[in-house]
């Protein structure tokens, strides 16, 4: 029974982080090449992130996505880069490890999908920010 309401909450909060997601995808920002769409959400796994970011990246190939979920006193990032993109120099790997500096924390990944973490929670907002400024100079 625990089982069974633990998939059900997690299929619950995977639906509240998609549906918040689509709005942040709705107001997505034009950068260079890119289309920009950041959000940040509490208590979300980062594996319910990094599916809804998969979901997007389906709707947009030029879409860099960067979403950061709080839990606790920790943040983790996930992001992830379309197929379009990726062509054009966007790298998920490379974007997290710059944004995660910020919060003192680090990790990376691959050019279409990365995840790292982060410490300082009062620093979350501007290495959000900083992702335009990094798909900037590209």
């Amino acid at each position: 029974e625990i089982k069974s309401m633990k998939k059900e909450l997690d299929a619950l909060k995977t639906k509240l982080a998609l549906s918040d997601a689509l709005s942040a995808f709705e107001n997505a920002l034009s950068v260079g090449e890119f289309k920009v769409c950041t959000a940040k959400f509490e208590g979300v796994a980062v594996d319910t992130l990094r599916n809804v970011i998969d979901d997007l990246k389906g709707r947009d190939s030029s879409l860099v996505v960067v979403f950061a979920s709080v839990v606790g006193e920790k943040i983790t990032f996930a992001a992830g880069c379309g197929k379009d993109a990726v062509a054009k120099g966007a790298h998920a790997g490379n974007i997290l490890k710059q944004v995660s500096a910020i919060t003192g924390g680090g990790g990376g990944g691959r050019p279409d999908s990365a995840t790292s973490g982060g410490k300082d929670i009062t620093k979350l907002d501007e290495a959000l920010d900083a992702v335009k400024t990094i798909l900037g100079g590209k």
